[in-house]
């Protein structure tokens, strides 16, 4: 997973930090936080689909 997908996952999983608090620290827009978010919850999805 790319660092800025990590990170925002990480903020919002397990952290639990609201969309702006995460664009905030991370110096990004909430709408790229969104998509960085999508991405992310995508790629664990399929990754981790053989779990299922």
């Amino acid at each position: 997973m790319p660092e800025l997908q990590r990170r925002c996952w990480e903020l919002r999983q397990l952290h639990e930090a609201s969309y702006r608090d995460i664009a905030v620290e991370l110096g990004i827009s909430t709408s790229v936080v969104r998509g960085q978010l999508a991405r992310a919850r995508s790629l664990m999805e399929t990754t981790l689909s053989h779990w299922r």
